[in-house]
């Protein structure tokens, strides 16, 4: 065993997260690699899709214990307010609770399982989690360095701001 050299991931990921810092870190507390439980209980009722109960059963709770977060904006009273997984490994996003990849590929069967379980108790949670590849940390243009995962979070908390 030894020490790592970063706590990042891969290069991606640190720019991703020094460009979400960069952006939101004057107003908001800007969190990388958070426990997945230290912002979702994981336990209780959650609603799905159709506004359906359902709960979390023991195995997917176990597989929630090890996984965490990859970005998490938070309030400076430190309340989540939205979360970032960077799919840098496979360039994926979600639309709602649904995992897709660019190359429209079925990727691993088990991240993928895992992703959509992350999703599934986020959205039952009503929070705002977003999984979001490369293309979407990128600026839109020479001049503009604002991105598509800016936009996102953007629309979030001025969302919560007008409530």
């Amino acid at each position: 065993m030894g020490v790592r050299d970063t706590v990042f991931g891969s290069a991606m990921e640190r720019r991703c997260f020094r460009k979400l810092q960069e952006t939101w870190g004057k107003n908001y507390h800007v969190y990388h690699n958070l426990p997945f439980l230290s912002v979702f209980t994981g336990k209780g009722e959650l609603l799905d899709g159709d506004c359906q109960p359902f709960t979390v059963s023991d195995e997917e709770y176990e597989i929630l214990k090890k996984t965490s977060i990859d970005f998490t904006v938070c309030d400076k009273k430190e309340k989540p307010l939205v979360c970032v997984e960077f799919d840098g490994f496979q360039d994926g996003f979600n639309v709602g609770t649904k995992y897709h990849l660019r190359n429209r590929s079925e990727g691993r069967k088990d991240r993928r399982a895992k992703i959509e379980l992350k999703l599934r108790v986020a959205h039952g949670s009503l929070f705002p989690y977003f999984i979001l590849g490369s293309e979407e940390f990128r600026g839109l243009s020479e001049s503009v360095r604002l991105t598509i995962a800016d936009g996102l979070i953007g629309e979030v908390l001025s969302f919560r701001a007008t409530r």
